[in-house]
């Protein structure tokens, strides 16, 4: 799930060359067609999609970049955070360290401001 969204910043953001060829060929399609929906599970060959994942540690050399994730209270991201060391690029994670939260399923209200445990 990060390495999609990595994925996805090599592609939408970065737009580098390499991995955007490399992503139409494994899709064999445009990926900038508004019109045409992709999907990495299920329209593209694992091995494909590792081999992007590959590619995209080895392009974000070229950048200087800095990625700030914001990880919500509860997120599964949280536990692939590793995956981060494998990726050579400047980077900060932010976690929930205050949150207040409403009772959706009970009365509604809105709970107690409260700092939450790591």
């Amino acid at each position: 799930m990060l390495e999609d969204a990595l994925l996805m910043v090599a592609i939408y953001v970065l737009k580098d060359k390499e991995v955007v060829e490399k992503a139409e060929r494994c899709f064999k399609t445009s990926l900038y067609d508004y019109y045409n929906y992709i999907e990495l599970y299920s329209h593209i060959e694992d091995d494909d999609r590792r081999e992007l994942y590959r590619l995209c540690k080895r392009i974000f050399r070229k950048y200087e970049l800095k990625l700030t994730l914001t990880v919500m209270l509860g997120s599964y991201i949280l536990k692939q955070i590793h995956v981060l060391r494998e990726y050579p690029v400047e980077c900060e994670v932010c976690i929930t360290r205050f949150a207040r939260s409403r009772n959706y399923w009970g009365n509604k209200k809105l709970g107690e401001f409260r700092e939450v445990e790591p």
